[in-house]
């Protein structure tokens, strides 16, 4: 386990996230790493906006994923 992650685990225990909410915010670091293909502490603003606007362009309504006849 990276410093990094240990520091966020760490945060996220003393503010008493659970254990699932710590799982699914260290995934989400991690998808952000592997996307630039950099540590999630050389990412700066622009490049985490960059990545969220890509995620917006993958998520769908119910509708648009169902076509209803």
């Amino acid at each position: 386990m990276t410093i990094l992650r240990q520091k966020l685990i760490n945060a996220m225990k003393l503010r008493r996230f659970s254990k699932s909410t710590q799982y699914v915010y260290v995934k989400a670091i991690e998808g952000l790493a592997e996307f630039f293909k950099e540590s999630p502490d050389k990412i700066g603003k622009e490049k985490v906006q960059a990545y969220l606007l890509h995620l917006s362009g993958l998520v769908h309504k119910f509708g648009d994923v169902f076509l209803l006849p």
